[in-house]
């Protein structure tokens, strides 16, 4: 047990220490800039700004009162995530303790760890660390529910939690839809009726239900708004087997993982110390095992958890707005490296030695993978596209923007002196017709600075009317912007 308990303590560590690694180098990218900009408002401010969005107000609550302690430097504001991916740690090892037994959440607290995925969202100024904290923490509670010993407490985290979650992101309705599924499957097909009693789930829903009506009417207004644009574009199963890579982190690791995930739910015959692939072959053909119900369930919580915030939100895009992004996987992206976990361990049944070489083998590429993100530039370089242009621009200068969601450029920003417009203005798209408006927007200006952001409107259009009393002058290019400055002929 000591041994376990400091081999927890060093994953923890390490796991931190990854995540404060170079918090600060890249720049605030556009979304993190919002997070900052929302964040800065009054609460209630913030509650009309983000009724306007498609996402709860709940990250940005917290994010600010926490720049109001420790204030708004990219390291400070990122370490708020930064906390929240710590803590995913240790809930992934509480849950794989609670389902199986220490060895497996050990394991799938180290995969977490190591995860480039979970790191990259621990180092962002935005509320998906967050989200995955509050999603382990409601399934935690949730299955602890079905343990009859301090069920009173239990349902009072549950009931905190889970309200977290649903006002955090919109995905966390998926993990509330998840419990309840597996609930019904195992009330009225298992006839699990004494685990949980139905009244008392009922009840905790009903309640759960109750605090999220305040948000409902924005919710549904939310809702109405996305179905008439938003820009996610409508998945294919290629792209569904596309995002599911990105979670651990490369093709390799999700072939890697998948195999672990197999042997998680599927269980052969013991071929005792020795391993022989024939007999395992043979055992694979005809099993020599029973079902154990209480694995079965263990194992079905687990697929309805992974699967349920992918198909769902998979058929809802095809049958209405696409909401299919491989970013809010993270609700269900832990349970993925548990099964994972358990596979590992279940091999150690037919070799020891095999079970060994996958878990350094999967430690090693995700340490490739982490080494990678760090050497890499992933971010929108906001910084540094204003600080050269605070060091060329002149007074009076223009700067024009394609897109409105410029609030990393200004959070960097020092030069009041530039004014800034954006084109086409309210809507997304540049086209003929609003392009007949851009001449009176740009004659009265000699310099013109043309920010481009990069897999964001075209940009053609606009440079045939810059094109007509301007030249190009200069060109300079970051990650995730461009930028053309235009000089009047």
């Amino acid at each position: 047990m000591r041994n376990k308990l400091i081999l927890l303590t060093a994953i923890l560590l390490l796991g931190l220490c990854l995540r404060l690694h170079d918090l600060g180098q890249e720049s605030l990218w556009n979304d993190e800039g919002y997070s900052v900009r929302v964040s800065h408002l009054s609460l209630s401010k913030i509650v009309q700004k983000t009724s306007l969005d498609v996402h709860p107000p709940l990250y940005y609550f917290i994010l600010h009162y926490w720049m109001e302690w420790l204030g708004d430097s990219e390291c400070s504001m990122r370490l708020l995530s930064v906390i929240f991916g710590f803590l995913s740690i240790f809930m992934i090892y509480q849950i794989g303790s609670f389902l199986f037994d220490r060895d497996v959440g050990l394991l799938g607290a180290l995969f977490v760890a190591l995860s480039k995925f979970h790191i990259n969202y621990s180092q962002e100024t935005r509320s998906y660390s967050l989200l995955s904290f509050l999603t382990l923490a409601s399934m935690y509670s949730f299955i602890k529910l079905f343990k009859k010993e301090s069920r009173g407490i239990t349902s009072l985290a549950y009931i905190f939690f889970s309200t977290f979650l649903i006002y955090t992101h919109v995905y966390g309705l998926f993990i509330i839809i998840a419990q309840n599924i597996y609930f019904m499957i195992l009330y009225s097909f298992l006839k699990e009726r004494d685990s949980l009693n139905f009244k008392k789930w009922f009840f905790l829903q009903l309640t759960l239900f109750f605090f999220f009506i305040p948000w409902v009417k924005v919710f549904i207004g939310q809702a109405l708004k996305i179905q008439e644009h938003y820009w996610i574009p409508e998945p294919t199963i290629a792209k569904v087997f596309e995002f599911l890579a990105v979670i651990p982190g490369s093709n390799l690791l999700l072939l890697l993982f998948s195999v672990l995930i197999f042997f998680a739910i599927v269980k052969f015959k013991n071929q005792g110390s020795c391993f022989n692939f024939g007999n395992f072959l043979r055992s694979a053909r005809i099993p020599g095992w029973k079902v154990d119900p209480e694995t079965f369930k263990k194992n079905f919580f687990l697929l309805i958890w992974l699967l349920m915030p992918i198909i769902l939100p998979f058929i809802i895009s095809k049958v209405s707005t696409p909401i299919f992004y491989h970013r809010y996987f993270i609700v269900c992206s832990s349970v993925f490296f548990l099964l994972a976990a358990k596979g590992a361990i279940n091999i150690k049944q037919y070799s020891k030695y095999v079970s060994f070489v996958f878990i350094i083998v999967v430690a090693f590429l995700s340490l490739l993978e982490v080494n990678r993100y760090y050497d890499g530039v992933t971010k929108s370089q906001w910084r540094e596209a204003a600080h050269y242009i605070g060091s060329k621009a002149k007074t009076q200068d223009l700067l024009l923007f394609n897109s409105r969601w410029q609030f990393a450029f200004f959070y960097y920003s020092q030069r009041g002196d530039v004014g800034g417009k954006f084109f086409p203005g309210k809507t997304h798209n540049v086209n003929a017709n609003n392009t007949k408006n851009f001449e009176s927007m740009i004659k009265i200006y000699d310099r013109i600075w043309f920010l481009h952001r990069e897999h964001h409107h075209p940009k053609e259009l606009i440079f045939r009317e810059l094109d007509k009393d301007h030249r190009l002058i200069n060109y300079k290019e970051y990650n995730g912007v461009k930028i053309f400055l235009f000089q009047k002929n």
